[in-house]
């Protein structure tokens, strides 16, 4: 619909002539209406006038909102975290493409497929607390998770361990450790069948001792037992801690690079849990289980080259896989298949390799620590340079933000939110 504009006020002047406004009762001459619209004319202007201060307090006010929009755009822009029931689809289970991590001091998901963030514990805070740390997310089954949690006050390390049932998110203390025990790291075959490392009195130098003990079903295994004095190392690539059972549960590796064994300790121990014996792969680093009786690791060892290598623990042998570079590091392996994340460190790049194919693939530059989240799906650190701003850069790069890569539309949908340096765990890798 169209409309015609007002006419607009008159631009005649006639200063001399007084103004004398019609009464009700006269007749409107061509004089008088002239008189009318100049009587009216400073209304319509300061009218205006309003109208254009109006408009423009109006436009300042939607410049600062938007400009304080955009410096606080990583606030504004924060996924929402539901507290709720996991949505859940047919044939998936609790675990399925979610990717566990630490934030905030609590235990959080996010879902690759549906991009579904969750909160699973509520821990806070409380009186005396010094710092409240937790350790080691781990996947136990199709609907827990376990973990190991210190809530350190004075005179009290506050360490233990726990399990989470997403069904019912009810968590259960499985070991409480006593005042004196510090946890280093830990593992889960079942919710009754675990493994932790401990530091014994470390506060004491004439007591101290360091412990990896075996729980199965409440009964307890001391695998070692080591007084020890000062050791340390830490922050290199090479370094590695960690244990891990076969999916079976009949064996456990255990990897510190720095322990009262050597401070350079770059061997991992094998414990075959049925027997009650121990191997010692020498020279490695990085270890993840390939398969029940096989282990994929890096080897650490200059005389003998380096590499990604296959140890069987049945056979006790070693094979070089010639197909990856030398510089490969942290061979992570697709659970129930045969494909394995790596990182060429040198060139700080994100590999695959097949082993039935024997073929390798480049997913990304500037990245490391590739995690499987899903077949399709992995986790990993993205890299930048460092700056003159920046600490603790010995290597040469920082890590800039941990992001989700799809392998199959080679695409980087997501940035998980919060997870800074904290240990992920996925159905996937676990």
């Amino acid at each position: 619909m169209q409309t015609n504009p007002a006419p607009g006020p008159s631009l005649e002047k006639n200063p001399t002539k007084p103004v004398s406004p019609p009464t009700a009762a006269a007749a409107a001459t061509p004089e008088n209406q002239q008189d009318q619209n100049k009587s009216k004319k400073p209304w319509f202007i300061f009218c205006f006038i309003i109208l254009i201060g109006l408009i423009i307090l109006l436009g300042a006010a939607l410049v600062v909102v938007t400009l304080n929009n955009q410096n606080n755009v990583n606030v504004s822009q924060t996924p929402p975290v539901s507290t709720s029931e996991p949505s859940v689809a047919p044939t998936d289970t609790l675990v399925t493409n979610r990717v566990f991590y630490e934030r905030e001091k609590n235990i959080y998901s996010y879902n690759v497929q549906t991009k579904e963030y969750l909160k699973w514990t509520d821990y806070q805070d409380k009186g005396d607390v010094v710092n409240n740390v937790i350790y080691d997310i781990t996947i136990i089954d199709n609907q827990t998770v376990g973990y190991g949690r210190c809530v350190i006050v004075t005179g009290d390390y506050g360490c233990g361990l726990y399990a989470l049932d997403l069904k019912t998110k009810k968590i259960t203390e499985k070991k409480k450790l006593g005042k004196d025990i510090s946890l280093m790291s830990l593992d889960f075959a079942t919710p009754d069948k675990f493994a932790y490392l401990v530091s014994v009195n470390p506060s004491d130098p004439d007591l101290q001792k360091w412990q990896l003990i075996l729980s199965d079903n409440d009964t307890l295994k001391t695998l070692e037992d080591i007084k020890y004095e000062v050791f340390g190392r830490g922050g290199f690539i090479e370094d590695s801690q960690k244990m891990r059972f076969s999916q079976d549960g009949k064996h456990l590796l255990q990897i510190s690079t720095s322990s009262p064994r050597d401070s350079l300790d770059f061997n991992v121990y094998v414990y075959d849990l049925n027997k009650g014996t121990r191997a010692v792969i020498s020279g490695a680093t990085h270890p993840d289980w390939l398969d029940n009786t096989t282990i994929i690791y890096r080897k650490y060892e200059n005389s003998k080259g380096d590499g990604l290598y296959l140890y069987d623990v049945v056979a006790k042998t070693q094979e070089k896989i010639n197909d990856v570079v030398n510089s490969a590091v942290t061979p992570i392996v697709l659970k129930n298949k045969k494909k394995v994340l790596y990182t060429v460190f040198t060139d700080l790049q994100i590999w695959v390799y097949d082993m039935d194919t024997k073929k390798n693939t480049k997913l990304l530059d500037d990245a490391l620590g590739g995690v499987w989240a899903s077949e399709s799906q992995i986790v990993y650190n993205e890299t930048a340079e460092c700056t003159d701003q920046d600490f603790f850069c010995e290597e040469g790069y920082k890590i800039e933000s941990t992001n989700i890569y799809d392998l199959e539309t080679g695409s980087k949908p997501d940035e998980l939110i919060g997870a800074g340096y904290s240990n992920v765990a996925t159905e996937a890798s676990d």
